[in-house]
């Protein structure tokens, strides 16, 4: 059974917890009603711009948020080795250590145009 002591102790981190996530709601209410206030006097047209802007400015702060996207995108293929770079904000060079440091294979994709390359040329020799 517990001691008074520690029950009070019990129910006043249940207090604790319980303001937190009120704070917490009221934080967010506050940001929902800041967002709302900035495209109504017109400083954004939409709360998607406000939501690019935020994430702009994150990325800004980050950098290393910015090497983790451009990482995860070139690990699904959605962008190349130069892009990827440009996204991470490094050189093309260190782009390709950071990679090899996370484990990542480079791989070489043809370009999706290169079969028609190929055929100009050929067409061009006959």
């Amino acid at each position: 059974m517990y001691s008074i002591s520690r029950l009070t102790l019990i129910l006043l981190l249940i207090y604790k917890k319980a303001n937190i996530f009120i704070m917490a709601a009221k934080n967010i209410d506050m940001i929902e009603m800041q967002i709302d206030a900035l495209v109504k006097a017109g400083y954004y047209h939409s709360i998607s711009d406000i939501t690019k802007s935020a994430f702009r400015v994150l990325l800004e702060s980050k950098s290393d948020l910015k090497v983790a996207s451009a990482v995860e995108l070139y690990k699904m293929g959605k962008i190349s080795l130069s892009r990827g770079s440009e996204i991470a904000g490094v050189s093309l060079e260190e782009f390709k250590e950071v990679l090899a440091d996370k484990g990542v294979v480079r791989t070489l994709s043809p370009s999706p145009d290169i079969d028609d390359n190929v055929a100009r040329i050929l067409e061009g020799t006959d």
